[in-house]
């Protein structure tokens, strides 16, 4: 009995350190795993996050259609993409891929140059190659976002194929000297949000009804394009109730509208219409204070506008911006006491106009410009 418990016991003091051993290595090899699966976790979430760049290589089609469009380009730039990255075109300066199928999504090729003024050129010499839109631009039929802004394409049109990237959402092509008539194709961008045509100074509009389709636009600033001839310019913008920002200083508007059956402006929180309506007979539009959403108004240097500033701005009361400055049909003189209930005010452009009495309660005003 004694010797049978010794063995007994000497076994169970063999047996346990193999024990131990093989729990040890089974709990490395849990822990090893754990880790694998929490690097590749952590990798997955790296790539699934929005604006982060797919790390796999892109498709070859893309790729030679991103080389043909920067090649088109004067003095694009981004001109090392290879020399940098290599052939993974998702990689590249200025471009994005989607994370799960690897299709180009956007292309930035905007071009370098300091802050635009609005009233004088943006190129300090005349440039010495010019750009073209290149149709391979077509090749990338996922696009989403589109800028050829401050580029230099020396007065050629839009090219109406730019109507057919039809998932756009972004497109901006301001700045960047295009001329002639604006093709209508473009209405065919339904998804398009955010639109920038602004000052392309040899560019002109016939109509705006191709604009009608974009019902999802929120964005849009054509400043400084010939409008002239779109005398449905109201009506369409009108028809539009996604829109936020609208933009058409300079466009040459020969008139502003004084009645509107049915305000449609919803969401509008800034409508600069400043430096149009040279027509002498126009008259202040009510339906204008109709819009309650704006926060910024822009009505600087339009001549046309006659008559003393109406009682009716007391209607905004979630306006921050206010510009008058220049409207010399304007009765300076007489400036009602409903400008000062616009307690929302942070800027207040008045000059050549008389200013409102108890100006002290405009309590949140930051910028005053007056005579």
């Amino acid at each position: 009995m004694l010797g049978s418990g010794r063995g007994g016991s000497l076994r169970r003091r063999v047996a346990l350190p193999l024990q131990h051993g093989v729990f040890l290595a089974g709990a490395c090899w849990v822990l090893l795993s754990l880790s694998l699966l929490c690097v590749g976790l952590c990798h997955q979430g790296t790539e699934g996050r929005p604006g982060l760049k797919a790390g796999g290589k892109c498709i070859d089609r893309e790729r030679k259609a991103l080389l043909a469009v920067r090649a088109d380009v004067w003095d694009a730039p981004f001109s090392s993409w290879e020399k940098i990255n290599g052939d993974d075109c998702c990689l590249w300066e200025g471009v994005e891929c989607d994370n799960q199928t690897g299709h180009v999504i956007k292309l930035d090729l905007r071009r370098p140059r300091p802050s635009v003024n609005d009233d004088y050129s943006y190129y300090d010499d005349e440039p010495v190659g010019y750009s073209e839109v290149s149709p391979s631009l077509l090749n990338l039929t996922r696009l989403r976002y589109l800028d050829l802004s401050m580029n230099y394409f020396g007065g050629a049109p839009v090219p109406s194929f730019v109507g057919s990237l039809v998932n756009l959402e972004y497109l901006n092509l301001s700045c960047a000297e295009f001329g002639g008539t604006l093709p209508p194709q473009l209405g065919g961008l339904h998804h398009l949000h955010s639109l920038d045509l602004s000052r392309n100074y040899m560019l002109k509009v016939e109509n705006l009804h191709w604009l009608s389709h974009l019902s999802h636009l929120q964005y849009l600033h054509m400043s400084r394009v010939d409008l002239s001839a779109a005398t449905d310019w109201l009506h369409v913008i009108n028809g539009l109730p996604s829109l936020s920002v609208v933009r058409l200083f300079g466009c040459e508007l020969q008139t502003l509208p004084t009645t509107l059956p049915h305000v449609n402006f919803t969401s509008l929180s800034t409508l600069d219409l400043s430096r149009n309506f040279y027509d002498n007979s126009t008259c202040w539009p009510l339906w204008l204070f109709n819009i309650t959403t704006l926060a910024e108004l822009d009505l600087r240097y339009n001549d046309g506008l006659r008559g003393p500033i109406p009682d009716e701005f007391e209607k905004m009361k979630h306006l921050e911006v206010l510009k008058l400055t220049g409207g010399f049909g304007i009765n300076g003189d007489v400036t009602p006491p409903s400008l000062w209930t616009l307690h929302n005010l942070k800027e207040l452009d008045l000059y050549g106009i008389r200013l409102p009495e108890h100006m002290e309660k405009l309590s949140n005003l930051r910028t005053l410009a007056s005579r």
